[in-house]
């Protein structure tokens, strides 16, 4: 039986001032409660609800989310959201070896360095840049 809405804005309102009561900012709370709304939606559509968050629950969320091309840091918030309801849940079993996409290892690489050659020739650049004309 699908939920109504209203039944759950309750512990919606109840995670926003457990968030208030640690110090997060009001951007911060306002973020997890729109991102909050948008995962409860999602759960109402697929049968399910806040009130009895499951792990398969997530995962299935999180691919949903993948599966629509979202960003990788639109799932991550939205991951991070959810890890931190489940927290004030005291339930973080659901948020236990959810798989999600990782960031290309390949962008994470160091540049190369420059040669010695490289860097001369830049300072001699900028020191001629800072010269009055």
């Amino acid at each position: 039986m699908k939920k109504n809405k209203l039944e759950v804005i309750p512990l919606i309102d109840d995670f926003s001032q457990w968030l208030a009561e640690a110090d997060k900012s009001d951007n911060t709370i306002k973020t997890y409660r729109a991102v909050l709304n948008q995962f409860h939606e999602w759960l109402l559509s697929e049968g399910m609800d806040l009130n009895h968050l499951k792990k398969k629950d997530v995962q299935q969320y999180i691919t949903y989310l993948e599966s629509q091309n979202k960003s990788l840091a639109t799932v991550e918030k939205a991951f991070a959201t959810i890890s931190m309801f489940a927290r004030f849940l005291k339930k973080l079993d659901v948020v236990q070896d959810i798989k999600r996409k990782q960031k290309d290892k390949k962008n994470q690489e160091a540049p190369d360095s420059l040669t010695l050659d490289e860097c001369n020739h830049l300072l001699a650049e900028v020191k001629k840049r800072r010269q009055p004309s």
